[in-house]
């Protein structure tokens, strides 16, 4: 399966922006702003786990969802945190914003608007994050998570991640993965229904330092782990991923969306017993012709939740 292409995760975020600014859910959203924007003079602690590139920041105050508060930005890979520093810093440039470098390292970022945000990068794993905490743990207003909680296990590590947010705080989970993944148009019916099928199994099967890390039905299991975790859910709404070409073309760098996800599909499956590497290869070229010609169609089940921390779980 000769392949040259070249994996970038930070790249591959920033060519997803378009795409999670388009799926993310309005209804949800709206329900965040507006719990979010209930106190005047607030300025809240934020916390961001798996942060990634920094979309999310930029992307809440644009849609004037976030205007003041501390954001913690916490991302366990070196260069995504590099990337999400340089674009924040050119983002608040071009709205003409007026950043100051900070002696912890944080980014203060203001307006005449109103816009009043301190921007720390924090980078660290989560849970090393919250063991390193302690009893401090407890502290932050607003909690966030943007195609995270899919990739860890709900059942045993949800409740130290909500452990972060104060009693009363407000959560915003987003993107979280549930169980759908379509390519159009066919190839060949039997082998595409399979590979979704074991395509899914690796994200159930998926072990991280010796940890299972995955859910292919995260979204619908993320509302009965919420409850058990003392959360209330205020609203929740699909956030699908849709990518389709217009004229032959895809917008923005959505190709490059595309074809690390392709790929990353056919890297998970390479070596699985239930699909030949003949037909696995034959597939995977099938596709990236398809994405070469602006012919292919992707779409991605997802759900997005927001609500408050009520009381620790029982």
């Amino acid at each position: 399966m000769a392949n040259d292409f070249v994996f970038s995760f930070p790249r591959y975020l920033s060519s997803k922006k378009t795409v999670d600014d388009r799926s993310l859910n309005r209804g949800v959203i709206d329900t965040f702003r507006s719990e979010l924007n209930c106190v005047n003079g607030w300025f809240p602690r934020i916390l961001e786990v798996g942060s990634g590139v920094g979309s999310m920041i930029d992307r809440l105050v644009d849609w004037d969802v976030i205007r003041t508060g501390h954001y913690f930005a916490l991302d366990s890979m070196d260069e995504n945190v590099i990337e999400a520093r340089k674009r924040i810093l050119e983002w608040a440039f071009t709205r003409g914003f007026q950043t100051e470098p900070n002696r912890d390292g944080s980014i203060s970022v203001r307006s005449q608007g109103g816009i009043d945000l301190r921007i720390e990068f924090v980078l660290d794993d989560v849970f090393r994050f919250i063991d390193s905490r302690g009893e401090a743990s407890d502290q932050f207003d607003v909690l966030l998570s943007n195609a995270f909680l899919d990739l860890i296990d709900m059942r045993t590590q949800l409740s130290s991640i909500i452990g972060l947010l104060k009693p009363g705080g407000l959560y915003y989970f987003t993107i979280n993965f549930d169980g759908a993944t379509v390519f159009e148009p066919e190839t060949d019916p039997e082998l595409d229904d399979r590979i979704e099928r074991l395509y899914h199994r690796t994200m159930d099967e998926r072990i991280t330092n010796g940890l299972k890390s995955g859910d292919s039905r995260a979204g619908r299991h993320l509302f009965n782990h919420l409850g058990d975790n003392g959360c209330s859910v205020l609203e929740a709404g699909s956030s699908d991923w849709v990518v389709a070409p217009s004229n032959g073309q895809y917008r923005y760098d959505e190709a490059y969306f595309l074809r690390f996800i392709l790929e990353t599909v056919g890297e998970a499956l390479k070596n699985d017993p239930d699909v030949t590497s003949t037909e696995l290869g034959r597939w995977v070229q099938t596709r990236r012709q398809q994405i070469d010609r602006g012919e292919l169609f992707y779409m991605a089940h997802q759900l997005d939740y927001v609500g408050r921390k009520l009381h620790p779980p029982s």
